[in-house]
């Protein structure tokens, strides 16, 4: 049987079989912003709700459930980490994964609007002369003591009952939450940038980050550098270029002059991937063009890791280099320092996050409502257009002054009594 072909992303489940064989576990029993609901088969019930800290995982347990019958094994287990500044679910997830031995089937990664990436994955594990199969999901939210917690829910039975259970697991993986979820699911507050050079850059950066500027700063050329410190010591840096478009023709030439200052130091050894073109389609579709490279820059001292990308835009090359700690298990600077170049580059002159086009359309993987002369609506724009409408439509015709029938007749004339029905699509 090969587990990796064997992934659901939905069941066949009916809704009156959800409601025969499941109910909804709430989790009350610690801090608030702890607190959870989970959806379990009725023959699945909490075998232990303690806290428990796994100092080799630095995770702490706070729900853990298991069949009670003599169904194929099936066992829950919720736990999470507390850590101070914001990283990707997906990396934090990866390194619990590799201190776990989880061999990796398959994995789905998911993108946050503002919050970076979360991961759905199927793993594999020998313990003893069994197999594990287990099914991971993940989440953040803002801890009000500092920094934000981390969540997992893992999912596993034995190897030869995942066939069966395949779709439960799923099921459970991705049906919980947070009882009381922040409206903040980042570990930092973000500081924006404001810059007018050939033209107005704005983007964010983490709260725990430092920018400078250089004294020569102007129109031709713009030098940054944003400093991660902790208790005096230098975690990470990033260091950027700004250039007016004119100065270069292609992407070579920018990086080529913005590394020379790297390459001329006789101490250092660099190397770097080739350049790569990104798609800026779910990246940041307010810019034109990017490109990323990485690598390794070492010296007899030490050895850091460097990660590049390269903005163009219509009057600007954009470069950004971050230099420091190689992926470990010792601690989370390579994790911090990818999110904090991800969220400059996400939010670069495109400080909603949004997702659209440069023709104000909506990308093909989202959902939209309605279209009407070629623009596409979300259900909440569309809503909004039409309360608009309606409100100049009252005022035009003087119905403000207490005829509530005005509204009602609106609405039964639907769409139409606004909007060219032609234009709809």
């Amino acid at each position: 049987m090969k587990f990796e072909t064997i992934f659901p992303l939905e069941t066949s489940f009916s809704e009156e079989y959800l409601k025969a064989n499941y109910w909804q576990c709430l989790y009350t029993k610690s801090n608030d912003y702890l607190h959870y609901w989970i959806v379990l088969p009725n023959n699945v019930k909490p075998f232990s709700i303690d806290k428990i800290k796994n100092k080799d995982l630095n995770l702490t347990e706070i729900g853990f459930y298991s069949r009670i019958d003599e169904s194929p094994y099936i066992e829950i287990t919720v736990g999470y980490e507390t850590i101070l500044y914001d990283i990707n679910c997906s990396d934090w997830l990866k390194k619990k994964l590799y201190l776990m031995g989880e061999v990796l089937l398959q994995e789905r990664k998911i993108q946050g609007k503002t919050t970076g990436f979360y991961l759905d994955v199927l793993t594999s594990k020998n313990e003893g002369e069994k197999n594990i199969i287990s099914r991971y999901t993940t989440m953040k939210d803002y801890n009000p003591s500092g920094g934000a917690n981390y969540f997992l829910v893992k999912v596993s039975c034995y190897s030869e009952s995942y066939k069966e259970l395949a779709e439960t697991m799923y099921h459970i993986s991705s049906n919980w939450d947070l009882i009381n979820k922040s409206n903040w699911q980042m570990a930092e507050m973000l500081k924006p940038f404001d810059y007018n050079f050939n033209e107005p850059i704005e983007f964010y950066y983490p709260a725990s980050w430092d920018a400078k500027y250089s004294i020569n700063n102007n129109n031709n050329l713009s030098q940054f550098l944003f400093e991660h410190t902790i208790d005096g010591d230098n975690k990470g840096v990033i260091i950027s270029f700004f250039y007016e478009n004119e100065k270069f023709k292609i992407v070579d030439e920018v990086y080529n002059n913005s590394i020379q200052r790297l390459k001329n130091r006789e101490e250092y050894s660099l190397e770097i991937s080739a350049i790569k073109e990104l798609s800026i389609n779910n990246i940041n579709t307010k810019i034109k063009e990017l490109f990323t490279l990485s690598g390794s820059i070492s010296s007899l001292t030490f050895n850091a890791f460097i990660q590049i990308y390269i903005i163009r835009t219509l009057k600007g090359w954009y470069y950004f280099e971050s230099i420091g700690s190689n992926p470990n298990l010792k601690n989370y600077n390579w994790e911090i320092s990818k999110r904090a170049l991800q969220l400059i580059v996400k939010s670069f002159n495109n400080l909603e996050f949004e997702d659209y086009d440069k023709n104000n359309k909506f990308l093909k993987n989202k959902n939209f409502y309605k279209t009407y002369k070629g623009k596409n609506y979300t259900k909440e724009e569309w809503e909004n257009m039409e309360q608009k409408l309606y409100e100049n439509y009252v005022q035009k015709n003087n119905l403000g002054n207490g005829n509530t029938d005005c509204k009602k007749e609106i609405k039964k004339k639907g769409e139409g009594f606004f909007l060219d029905e032609k234009d709809m699509k």
